[in-house]
């Protein structure tokens, strides 16, 4: 992404991204220490259901494949979302005391990182459908999966946010686009992160708009 002219700190806090969460991370793999390989340890945790969240009962313990490897802020095993020290330290700059992390040690033959599993604390009902730009699922799929899915083409300002609903939010997930995996941030939240060295973060534009949140099953004919 080309870097951009400097913005002030108001036009900033107008700002809304998202980080899409479904970039692996191929050089790092978790060690099998649970019953049930391919699944999380610790549940799903980021579905919006905070009273069942809690840590599991054994350290987590990661391996890297290959020595050299870079590893990313952030990438997914798992579905679970996993940070750096770097990552974390920003959300707290931001929100501190909001969120919930679960410590993570991922190993090589020559050093230890520590990195988190996020859970991103707050739902927030704010996207847009009218304004957005992308497609419904079949109809007969979404009633065998609770609820209607739309799927925004990933590119800037397709998915439309209502300005309505913002609030002081830093960091959240959309009660009705979690399914996407998407982690929305704030301008200067998204400011920071990219200051990072090596941040290797891709971020997308929301289209900021300041129109209502409509009733999703009404716009499926």
């Amino acid at each position: 992404m080309a870097a951009r002219k400097k913005v002030s700190q108001e036009d900033l806090e107008k700002e809304v991204w998202y980080i899409q969460d479904g970039v692996s991370q191929a050089s790092v793999f978790l060690d099998y220490n649970w019953d049930g390989p391919g699944l999380s340890p610790i549940g799903d945790i980021n579905y919006g259901r905070a009273s069942t969240w809690g840590p599991p009962d054994f350290p987590l313990t990661f391996r890297v494949k290959r020595v050299g490897n870079s590893l990313r802020h952030c990438f997914t095993i798992f579905d679970n979302f996993y940070i750096s020290e770097g990552f974390r330290a920003i959300i707290e700059k931001h929100e501190p005391n909001v969120h919930k992390y679960i410590p993570v040690t991922i190993h090589s033959k020559t050093e230890s990182v520590q990195f988190y599993i996020l859970h991103v604390m707050g739902l927030v009902d704010g996207v847009v459908i009218e304004h957005s730009i992308g497609n419904w699922d079949d109809p007969k799929i979404h009633q065998k999966l609770n609820g209607p899915r739309f799927f925004v083409e990933t590119r800037d300002n397709c998915l439309a946010y209502s300005s309505h609903k913002l609030g002081t939010n830093k960091m959240w997930r959309d009660r009705r686009y979690y399914t996407s995996r998407h982690i929305f941030i704030s301008g200067p939240l998204k400011a920071d992160l990219e200051a990072l060295k090596r941040h290797n973060i891709k971020f997308t534009r929301v289209n900021v708009v300041g129109a209502t949140v409509t009733d999703t099953t009404s716009l499926l004919r």
